[in-house]
């Protein structure tokens, strides 16, 4: 994978976790939608421009923005993992025991 693909993966998750969509994201960054869609698909880097109108819509530096292996800090460790205790209270037993597995797996 090179670096155009990391970074529009890494703008994509943002974007994601922000709840946007790319035509949000485009709308609040006054780019196109074809612009936004070629960055996260890897075709394109972004320009500075670009890349700092994103960073300012997610709340993020330029250095987080196309950081690939970001250190989670405290709080967002918390919300991360309340979000995942309310996501699987809404799993079946069947897909909870699963993503039991898959933790336990992960966890090592």
């Amino acid at each position: 994978m090179d670096m155009k693909e990391q970074i529009g993966i890494r703008i994509k998750a943002l974007r994601k976790d922000r709840g946007l969509t790319q035509a949000q994201l485009a709308e609040r960054t006054d780019r196109s939608l074809d612009t936004i869609s070629a960055i996260e698909r890897g075709v394109n880097y972004p320009g500075i421009d670009t890349a700092l109108a994103i960073a300012g819509v997610f709340g993020v530096s330029l250095p987080e923005l196309v950081e690939f292996d970001p250190k989670i800090t405290s709080s967002r460790r918390a919300e991360m993992l309340a979000e995942i205790s309310v996501d699987l209270r809404k799993l079946t037993d069947k897909e909870l025991a699963k993503a039991a597995e898959i933790v336990r797996a992960l966890a090592g």
